[in-house]
């Protein structure tokens, strides 16, 4: 996977950058989408449906047709386009016609780190994340160019075609050459970071109610599309691994607090204290309440 990713950065990534034509270029600016607007039938079916987000995302059609939901108006996207999505922009994708495959790239320019994220429609598996890439400890010349993308996002007009393939080349290459020096190394971020990013928050957020949509929401999946790569990772689902850790938290609050069990369910989002106390016997084979009085 990660030789794969080395060589679509530089064969299918810059060639895409490369070829980029103002015609292709689409954002908030007034201009933009004027003749992509479609009447064709829109029904988010991947990520989390129609959403926004506090960063600056930036997706590159590479192949095939797919459709983008756009502050409620729906666009149909042609192979090069490219499209910013300010802080704020409600925005959603779907396949245009089911046996339409597409392949997109999104640039996701994140506070904490930007990545890249590739993924792809086919009508025999559906939607995938072919992989994801972190770029961590960038350069300060990397930043400007993270800082420029996410100007030009803001901006009221599209940007120049030419200053903004400059600034995608340079991150690109950047990315290349993060890939080679870390291929051997074991350090470059894939599908199976996701579930470690996963883990990470439910454990982080052991100590309060958690949807699958707020993990989700932190790594940028659908709920529906994470417990299908969660469970492919770990063998069990991802519901199944938030009540276990929220029975492991159970247990140290059993321990070392003299909260009731009823205070316990409430603090952890169950429904109620039969349902935590269901769960806790389910996982541990005794009650709360026989756990606690067997200390």
């Amino acid at each position: 996977m990660h030789t794969s990713t080395s060589h679509f950065v530089s064969l299918q990534l810059i060639e895409g950058i490369a070829h980029l034509s103002e015609g292709a270029l689409h954002g908030p600016w007034a201009e933009a989408f004027k003749d992509r607007l479609t009447q064709h039938k829109f029904s988010a079916s991947v990520y989390s449906g129609e959403h926004s987000h506090t960063h600056t995302e930036v997706c590159h059609l590479l192949s095939g047709n797919c459709l983008l939901s756009y502050q409620g108006a729906h666009y149909k996207l042609h192979p090069g386009d490219l499209t910013f999505f300010p802080p704020g922009v409600v925005h959603a994708e779907t396949s245009y016609q089911p046996r339409i495959s597409y392949q997109l790239v999104w640039w996701v320019l994140r506070e904490d780190g930007p990545f890249l994220q590739l993924t792809d429609y086919h009508k025999e598996t559906g939607f995938r994340i072919i992989n994801r890439v972190s770029l961590p400890r960038l350069p300060s010349e990397i930043f400007e160019r993270i800082e420029n993308l996410k100007l030009y996002a803001a901006g009221k007009k599209a940007p120049p075609v030419l200053e903004l393939k400059e600034n995608f080349l340079t991150l690109s290459l950047e990315l290349l050459r993060y890939l080679q020096s870390h291929d051997k190394s074991g350090e470059i971020d894939t599908r199976s970071s996701i579930i470690d990013l996963a883990i990470s928050y439910i454990r982080n957020h052991s100590d309060k109610p958690i949807e699958l949509e707020d993990v989700g929401q932190a790594v940028l999946l659908s709920p529906n599309y994470l417990t299908t790569l969660f469970r492919t990772h770990t063998g069990k689902t991802l519901d199944a691994f938030i009540k276990e850790e929220r029975i492991k938290r159970s247990i140290r609050l059993l321990t070392e607090t003299g909260k009731s069990v009823k205070e316990i369910a409430a603090e952890l989002g169950f429904t109620d204290q039969f349902s935590f106390s269901r769960t806790f016997k389910r996982i541990k084979g005794v009650s709360p309440l026989n756990f606690r009085n067997s200390l």
